[in-house]
């Protein structure tokens, strides 16, 4: 009606209707931590094996994806001793964010995660990284006969879907 304004609740602030919150996007990061001999711990720039791992995350925003990134690499570190690689003790050390990409897509099979491009790579060079059809045999009967793995249940902390 002309002249009347819609009184807004307290807290409610968007008359068009639409939730405070914002809308959640996936995220994939690519983490990397690097697991240094126990007896190398000290040196200045220690050498040791490199392990990069993938995440997919659901965030606000690029923000709270970053601070779910940087929750993951902080409750993964290990810099007791208590882990151990090759029979040997080592540290587990947080290098750092990697990588962080939005999707643009809704998640669901065959939707692409993640472009990578680089230049003058020669065909012969990337053919020899691809999996072969003996490998790829053997995974299939590894998985048949063993199962998939199982799932991990992982609680990053209690607050982390509020980051």
């Amino acid at each position: 009606m002309k002249g009347q304004r819609k009184q807004l609740r307290a807290g409610n602030r968007q008359p068009t209707g639409r939730s405070r919150t914002a809308s959640k996007s996936w995220y994939f990061v690519r983490l990397a931590f690097l697991a240094i001999p126990w007896e190398s711990r000290f040196g200045a720039d220690p050498k040791g094996t490199l392990f990069i791992q993938y995440y997919l995350l659901e965030a606000r925003n690029i923000k709270s994806a970053f601070d779910k990134a940087r929750s993951i690499l902080s409750v993964s570190e290990h810099c007791e001793g208590d882990g151990s690689l090759r029979g040997k003790r080592v540290i587990f050390k947080k290098v750092g964010i990697l990588d962080i990409e939005s999707l643009y897509e809704p998640i669901k099979s065959g939707v692409e995660l993640f472009d990578e491009s680089e230049l003058g790579v020669k065909y012969a060079e990337v053919k020899r990284q691809v999996i072969g059809h003996q490998t790829e045999r053997r995974m299939i009967a590894h998985e048949q006969a063993k199962g998939k793995p199982e799932l991990f249940d992982i609680c990053w902390g209690v607050d982390f879907d509020r980051l």
